[in-house]
């Protein structure tokens, strides 16, 4: 992410043509964090493909700061490809949340424990 902001905000002050380029891996970045298994491989391979033909621009331009944060953004993103789809795991808090949901289909309070979830026993 660090690389892709370099990127964007060195070819902003630059007033480089770059710009479209840069928001693009971006942008892909943070689609990634919303993606999981296979679509986070094919998100990463495209936003990696286009990091190195930035970084390509960038150096035929002499922009060599965006070229940099190109660099770094391809160099994360092959980080994802590779075991991106890996990381995606169901948290335990996800897992309470479901348990959470039945307890309040079942009439009881996911948020209180012991006596005070017995409706006989309610003041």
């Amino acid at each position: 992410m660090a690389g892709a902001l370099l990127a964007t905000l060195g070819s902003q002050a630059a007033s480089s043509p770059l710009i479209g380029p840069a928001l693009a891996v971006l942008a892909g970045l943070a689609l990634s964090l919303m993606l999981y298994r296979t679509a986070l491989r094919v998100l990463g391979v495209a936003v990696t493909a286009l990091s190195v033909a930035g970084l390509g621009w960038a150096v035929s331009l002499g922009a060599w700061i965006v070229g940099a944060g190109f660099a770094v953004a391809a160099a994360g993103l092959l980080g994802v490809v590779v075991w991106g789809p890996r990381w995606v795991r169901r948290s335990p808090a996800a897992e309470r949340r479901l348990d959470d949901w039945s307890a309040m289909d079942a009439g009881l309070d996911p948020t209180t424990t012991g006596d005070e979830q017995r409706p006989d026993r309610a003041a």
